[in-house]
């Protein structure tokens, strides 16, 4: 009977551990079931958006911002509640302008079609956000998950204001303004969020007002009369009957003008920091009071130039300068005392810069000679010849004919095309050989467009000739300088040969 007992005991133990191993093999398996029953999608959209609201006198913008991550499609949904109200839009739409949705693109937009890194959409609001619950969310359509959703502000879910009082702002003068003249026209812009037409009043602290009704736009008060050195307030109300009366008031003040001002000056002549000023030249100055009063004034220059005068009214004053030195920069001082004004002065100083005057020795540096009965080019050694009074001479290629049909042509360099030309004188020392009779001579000047024609008066020994052309009216301009030929002709019976010892044109200019 003890032999049965403990067979019997054993065979329980097996039974046991068989049991606990099949509860705990069910239960993995149920764990198991439980566990990858879930699905994890890889493939869930990882970005990082943030929410915020921000307010001005009109609107209300309630602003999600793209802080990192993948770039969301068009197909996108942006969700913003307000009070009772949802609004939503795709990405897509808010690009292509959807009302009220605004998406502020990068200035290097790689993705125009995505809402990018960077880049915030915004929801313009015409309610009154105040106390009022906001939720901004963003669903991703593709996998069907929000990737936002964030309560910006709590309060009440019932509808919220939809009409709001006009706006009142940029006054003029500004706000707190000072030294405002005795008569001024006051304005101010008033505007209604929703357009509607409202009334509006303007009532400045003197006891002058101004009223009126109607759209959107600058509202105005005539003022006079105002009295000087004394603070001004306006008030302005602006009352909305379509919004159940709902009005804006705000104030403003600005300061005139003390009791007596200083003269005040104009723009000079020539301009303050001027170059290119004649060395010959009145210099003056606008001078004003503004109340009207004389004053007395003082004009110097360092080059120590002066001029000045009492008792004086409106107008402008001036100095005559004369003798002054090129390209050089002097200094004029101005002074201006209104006497009735307590001695009040205005002092300032101007600058101005003289023209620089260049004259040039021009050398032929180009010389056709067809005395042989062919152009014949001068070398640069037959031109040498031409530079200095030295007897080393040019003489013409052949013998001149009998009529004026053969020449030698001289051209020289050209000058800066802006120059302004004072002067333009030609000079030459030259001779005839060959007997008696003397030939007829001429000189022929072109100008780019005419010729003129000067008379000679051959010699057989040299002679020296001076001609200004400038101030025959022949050669004016810097174009005129630059297309400038000379023509030496002769005409003969007999065998005569041109000696050309030097040759120069002188130009002066300023620049």
């Amino acid at each position: 009977m003890k032999k049965n007992r403990r067979v019997h005991h054993a065979v329980s133990e097996v039974l046991a551990t068989a049991l606990l191993l099949g509860i705990t093999i069910a239960l993995f398996g149920f764990l198991n079931f439980i566990v990858f029953s879930f699905s994890f999608d890889s493939t869930a959209t990882s970005v990082n958006l943030i929410g915020s609201i921000s307010t001005n006198e009109a609107y209300n913008n309630i602003t999600i911002e793209h802080n990192g991550g993948k770039s969301l499609e068009g197909n996108t949904e942006v969700i913003i509640t307000v009070g009772s109200t949802t609004s939503k839009n795709t990405v897509q739409s808010i690009i292509a302008g959807a009302t009220d949705w605004k998406l502020n693109p990068l200035n290097n937009d790689k993705n125009p079609d995505k809402w990018d890194f960077g880049e915030t959409i915004d929801f313009t609001s015409h309610y009154d956000l105040t106390d009022t619950y906001i939720q901004a969310a963003v669903r991703d359509p593709s996998t069907n998950t929000l990737v936002l959703s964030v309560i910006l502000q709590q309060g009440p879910t019932t509808a919220v204001t939809t009409n709001k009082p006009p706006t009142i702002s940029n006054p003029n003068p500004s706000n707190g303004s000072t030294g405002t003249l005795l008569s001024i026209t006051w304005s101010v812009q008033i505007n209604d969020p929703e357009n509607d037409a409202f009334t509006w009043t303007i009532q400045c602290s003197n006891g002058q007002t101004n009223s009126g009704s109607g759209p959107n736009g600058q509202k105005t008060i005539t003022l006079s009369g105002l009295a000087y050195s004394t603070v001004y307030r306006v008030w302005v109300n602006a009352t909305d009957p379509t919004g159940s009366n709902q009005y804006t008031r705000k104030w403003y003040t600005f300061t005139t003008k003390p009791s007596n001002s200083p003269p005040v000056f104009g723009t000079p002549s020539p301009d303050n920091n001027s170059i290119g000023a004649p060395l010959s030249l009145t210099w003056n100055i606008p001078i004003n009071d503004l109340e009207g009063n004389t004053f007395s004034w003082m004009i110097q220059c360092n080059n120590g130039q002066t001029n000045s005068g009492t008792g004086a009214s409106n107008g402008t004053k001036s100095l005559l300068l004369s003798g002054l030195i090129q390209s050089t920069t002097y200094t004029v001082w101005v002074n201006a005392t209104d006497p009735t004004g307590s001695g009040l002065y205005t002092r300032k100083w101007y600058r101005f810069t003289t023209m620089a005057i260049t004259t040039v020795n021009l050398r032929p540096n180009l010389v056709l000679d067809n005395t042989s009965g062919s152009d014949y080019t001068l070398t640069s050694t037959d031109r040498l010849n031409l530079n200095t009074s030295d007897n080393l001479k040019y003489r013409s290629q052949g013998q001149w004919p009998s009529s004026y049909s053969e020449r030698i042509e001289f051209n020289f360099p050209d000058i800066p095309t802006g120059a302004t030309v004072t002067n333009v004188t030609l000079k030459f020392e030259w001779n005839v050989t060959g007997g008696t009779p003397s030939p007829n001579a001429k000189l022929r000047i072109y100008d780019g467009s005419t010729w003129q024609e000067i008379v000679l008066n051959p010699s057989s020994t040299d002679v020296v000739v001076t001609r200004y052309l400038s101030d025959s009216g022949y050669i004016n301009t810097a174009s005129e300088v630059n297309s400038l030929k000379i023509w030496f002709q002769l005409k003969t019976n007999k065998n005569y040969y041109t000696w050309f010892d030097w040759v120069q044109v002188d130009v002066t200019y300023t620049s």
